[in-house]
């Protein structure tokens, strides 16, 4: 299968000027995994990946609520999973560093 990674970066929606003093991160806080040394002991990873890494992974999750949203302004869906299998890579020791 032949997979299409999609940027999930959030789209500014106001202007600076109007923006509050603390910035809305730039990807949504449900997008964020941590994984601590247990789980990147078992996925065959170093705690040694630095800020600015990036790991190559594919995950399956399971499905565990769907809903569905009418409001004045349209409608809208809530799909949640659960991350049940992981797999992931060190892209930065495999390309040998390039960066």
């Amino acid at each position: 299968m032949n997979w299409k990674l999609q940027d999930m970066e959030n789209e500014a929606e106001e202007p600076v000027e109007a923006a509050p003093l603390r910035a809305a991160p730039k990807y949504s806080y449900g997008l964020a995994i941590c994984l601590t040394e247990k789980e990147l002991d078992k996925l065959g990873l170093d705690c040694d990946v630095e800020v600015g890494d990036y790991l190559h992974g594919m995950f399956f999750a399971k499905v565990t609520s769907v809903s569905t949203h009418a409001y004045e302004e349209g409608a809208g869906a809530r799909v949640e999973m659960q991350i049940t299998h992981l797999a992931l890579e060190d892209e930065s020791t495999e390309a040998g560093d390039e960066e």
